[in-house]
């Protein structure tokens, strides 16, 4: 009996850390700040040009790509377009045509007249199926905006997610 307590507490410990460790991932933020809560008056502060990466996940579409969000107003509705240079290929192909393309050829662009912020104080994108949520955070007085993606396929309605990290420019 002594063994088996002594076993669960050994694995309940291997998940804490392995749980903590997940959540501090150096590449998105770092553990000790917190997004802050965007309100409308935040809107002028989210204009001009954002560059950063996006990390595809899934076996199948495993891949990175610089990511550019421009955005063009200071007041909500913001609006404007996320470009993302390469795409994996696995993403790249299944895109609708309407928003493949960009400088490389092999990229998306997505447009978006709409953006939002949510109850939660995150800034939101939607552009048809296509979905952008970040966060903004604030390192030593740089301004990140960090979240996910989800690109909608031209056939099955297959979601691409990905995680998006963004410096202002």
């Amino acid at each position: 009996m002594k063994k088996r307590v002594c076993y669960g507490g050994i694995v309940l410990i291997f998940v804490v850390v392995l749980s903590v460790s997940w959540l501090c991932i150096p590449s998105r933020v770092d553990c000790a700040s917190r997004p802050e809560v965007m309100t409308p008056k935040d809107a002028p502060a989210l204009k001009g040009k954002w560059v950063g990466r996006t990390q595809f996940g899934s076996a199948e579409t495993a891949g990175d790509t610089v990511t550019e969000l421009e955005i063009t107003n200071d007041t909500l509705p913001l609006e404007g377009k996320i470009t993302f240079l390469v795409l994996p290929r696995g993403v790249w192909k299944d895109l609708p045509s309407a928003i493949q393309g960009g400088p490389t050829g092999q990229g998306a662009v997505v447009l978006f007249k709409k953006g939002r912020l949510s109850d939660k104080g995150a800034f939101v994108l939607i552009s048809g199926d296509n979905s952008l949520t970040l966060y903004l955070y604030n390192e030593g007085g740089k301004q990140k905006l960090v979240g996910s993606i989800n690109l909608v396929s031209s056939g099955d309605n297959i979601f691409f997610q990905g995680d998006v990290s963004l410096d202002k420019k």
